[in-house]
């Protein structure tokens, strides 16, 4: 899926090929996920931002930038508050405020790949139960719509030949 090709290139740094798909979740305690699922290599940094409108201009403003080893597998998660397993918040972790929609896109140090995005705002983790991921996709219409999915299903997205290449 594309959808995140576009914001991936202003916050990444150039134009990377899209290799995945961001989703979030929540964990049994329900704190907000990142989760990533991807083809070839995994994520080894991940970005939080929101866009403030400044003039006539949105300015992208970051508000968590999160770095750590190569995911390996198919598929990971990042805890946006306590990030783990070598994972640190080199900017951040977030302080999400209602009414901002928040993008988040997993890539790697290169700038070669990066997952596609998820836009959401701090009121959605309360709409997931552990094993749900809210994702974004395109409708009949192209137009973006959230939906809810089991995280087998997620983990599964980015095997789609037009991402595995």
């Amino acid at each position: 899926m594309a959808l995140g090709g576009v914001l991936a290139a202003g916050v990444l740094g150039c134009t990377p090929q899209v290799n995945g798909e961001a989703g979030i979740s929540v964990d049994e305690a329900g704190r907000l996920l990142l989760v990533f699922a991807w083809c070839g290599r995994g994520p080894s940094s991940a970005v939080v931002y929101h866009d403030r409108q400044s003039g006539s201009a949105p300015d992208e403003i970051r508000d968590a930038r999160y770095e750590g080893p190569e995911m390996k597998g198919r598929s990971g998660t990042i805890r946006l508050d306590a990030p783990s397993g070598g994972w640190t918040a080199t900017i951040g972790p977030p302080k999400l405020t209602p009414a901002i929609t928040y993008t988040a896109v997993g890539g790697n140090g290169d700038a070669s790949t990066a997952t596609g995005s998820i836009s959401f705002e701090a009121g959605d983790a309360a709409k997931l139960k552990p094993g749900k991921v809210l994702v974004q996709r395109y409708d009949q219409k192209q137009q973006v719509v959230a939906e809810v999915i089991p995280m087998e299903q997620f983990q599964r997205s980015a095997r789609w030949p037009a991402t595995c290449t």
